[in-house]
């Protein structure tokens, strides 16, 4: 009796499908968990706040420095009003004049106005420059003043002057701006004579 045996490999080809299937749903199933740690820690990261870290110039982190003494914020403020105020030539006069306009509290605003629209209605037609080298700044923040003295160099039409200039600043804190990143505002300016 011969008996014909009927070897077939649909059986074994459905159970390697099977076991294929098997490993690609762990596959699948440790993706997905993979994923959603990662979301789950994206979400963590992106509530906090953002964490500053401070570099020195070589690149290693900074400790982190106390605010500077009201002095040195007043001294900067008011070398750079007075370089706005004071340094400018007939290419940069209305510039220089109208960031320094963002030195000027707000009550003070009109008298600045008129003071740099008398100025440049007498540059105008006229080649007229001017620089400041401060030499000397007196901060006293008891009575909110500076006391800034310099050496003015006044150009008008080609003829030169130098001259002292002694100028005082009675200020006011407010908002720190990107204008004024120091927030100090000239209430009042004094030039003497």
């Amino acid at each position: 009796m011969n008996q014909i045996k009927l070897k077939s490999s649909f059986p074994k080809a459905l159970g390697d499908l099977a076991f294929q299937n098997r490993w690609l749903r762990f596959g699948m199933i440790l993706c997905l968990t993979v994923t959603a740690l990662t979301l789950c820690a994206a979400t963590t990261s992106m509530r906090r706040g953002p964490h500053i870290v401070a570099l020195d110039q070589c690149g290693n982190i900074a400790g982190l420095a106390d605010a500077p003494p009201i002095e040195a914020e007043v001294d900067k403020a008011a070398k750079k009003y007075v370089e706005l105020r004071y340094t400018w030539g007939p290419e940069n006069l209305t510039v220089h004049l109208a960031r320094a306009k963002s030195f000027v509290a707000s009550q003070s605003l009109r008298a600045f106005e008129k003071t740099i629209a008398d100025l440049q209605t007498f540059a105008k037609g006229k080649t007229i420059g001017q620089r400041i080298y401060p030499t000397k700044v007196n901060v006293d923040t008891k009575a909110s003043r500076v006391q800034i003295i310099g050496d003015r160099f006044t150009e008008i039409q080609g003829l030169k002057a130098a001259t002292i200039l002694r100028v005082t600043l009675t200020y006011q804190t407010g908002p720190r701006t990107l204008e004024n990143p120091w927030g100090i505002y000239v209430i009042k300016e004094e030039e003497a004579q």
